[in-house]
């Protein structure tokens, strides 16, 4: 059933946590934008690090959102630490 995968008919791409899913797809996606933007060879660490956060997203539901909610704060202060470094 793997073919109805993204297509109208899967159902389960419906739900609140694959829209989830879906919307930290995007926001990855802009953050790695960020990070090409600010690049330099002082921050590039930073970068890969912050590049990463995502590997540390697991589980599923509840699991999931606490997870997601700790990744995010550390994106936060890693990004403030990036541009601090990247003299912006």
């Amino acid at each position: 059933m793997k073919f109805l995968r993204h297509s109208p008919l899967d159902f389960f791409n419906k739900t609140a946590h694959r829209r989830r899913e879906w919307a930290l797809v995007d926001d990855y996606e802009k953050v790695l934008d960020e990070l090409a933007r600010g690049l330099a060879p002082d921050n590039l660490d930073l970068a890969v690090e912050i590049a990463q956060i995502p590997e540390h997203i697991r589980g599923f539901d509840t699991v999931k959102e606490a997870q997601l909610a700790a990744a995010k704060d550390k994106e936060a202060e890693l990004l403030d630490a990036f541009w601090r470094q990247a003299g912006v």
